[in-house]
């Protein structure tokens, strides 16, 4: 249980956030704004700039024979230990000059330590030296990953335009969102004016809107969507429907329908998306 505890620190702390395979990404990855806080001689590493993200694969290269290492260890292959060192070590000197700005985040000493202690062959003290060099690329990820993939993953909201299908204008999806939330929004204080066709109306709009939100999606994905605007949900806009279609509209029916579809589909996408598109290189 031990080992397997060793094994799943360093994976968790160097796997995470560099994939096994490489997909190349949108033409759009590499947004327009820039960031403060991310060096300049990193863009030469990332599309448009390249062809393929040079500084991710960097590290999936020290990724893969570290996490090799740690299998040879726990198998009793040492030669298989040495040659995976050999090849991290190359891999880690050749990332660490990739970007100078961040030659601070790859120091020698980790590197060394771990060097020392492989001939021994011993988990007991292999593995202390792998967890601190698993820390010192757990520092650097905490803070600049997250800025990275919102520069070079994630494309800028601000491209996206749809047409509304109720003022039958082109607008951005920004003010789409206003709509769809104050359509959403006056169909609970429609209700509670006693302005049951205002509820009726605006709903019957959001759901107009939420079939544009869906389509907002192929902006960024080129897949179907089985979650947040997905047949599921359309389902349960449909329960709505129906509840606020009734001659006595049910209004804690109409308040729970509504909670589960701000929850389910609002909330949930809002968790993914907002914190992307909230971000300093997304500032308006």
């Amino acid at each position: 249980m031990k080992s397997f505890r060793f094994w799943m620190v360093v994976l968790l702390s160097l796997a995470m956030g560099t994939p096994s395979v490489y997909s190349q990404p949108p033409a759009h990855a590499a947004r327009p704004e820039a960031p403060g806080d991310l060096p300049a001689s990193l863009h030469a590493y990332f599309p448009p700039a390249s062809p393929a993200p040079l500084f991710l694969l960097a590290m999936h290269k020290m990724n893969t024979p570290l996490s090799g290492l740690v299998a040879d260890l726990f198998e009793h292959d040492a030669a298989g230990m040495q040659a995976n060192y050999l090849d991290f070590k190359l891999a880690y000197t050749e990332a660490a000059a990739l970007v100078p700005e961040w030659k601070d985040q790859f120091p020698q000493a980790p590197v060394d330590e771990l060097g020392a202690a492989l001939p021994s062959g011993d988990p007991a003290r292999v593995m202390p030296a792998v967890e601190k060099l698993a820390g010192t690329c757990h520092s650097c990820h905490v803070k600049n990953m997250v800025p990275v993939q919102q520069k070079y993953s994630w494309p800028s909201f601000k491209g996206i335009s749809l047409h509304d299908p109720i003022t039958k204008e082109d607008m951005d999806f920004v003010r789409l969102m206003v709509f769809l939330n104050t359509n959403f929004s006056a169909v609970e204080t429609s209700l509670k004016q006693g302005q049951p066709e205002n509820a009726r109306s605006n709903w019957q709009a959001f759901r107009a809107r939420f079939g544009v939100l869906r389509e907002s999606c192929e902006a960024c994905h080129d897949s179907p969507r089985t979650y947040f605007v997905d047949p599921g949900m359309e389902a349960r806009l449909e329960q709505m429907t129906q509840a606020l279609a009734a001659t006595t509209i049910d209004q804690a029916a109409v308040a729970g329908l509504g909670q589960s579809i701000g929850q389910e589909s609002c909330r949930g996408c809002h968790l993914v998306h907002v914190p992307a598109a909230y971000s300093p290189v997304a500032a308006h």
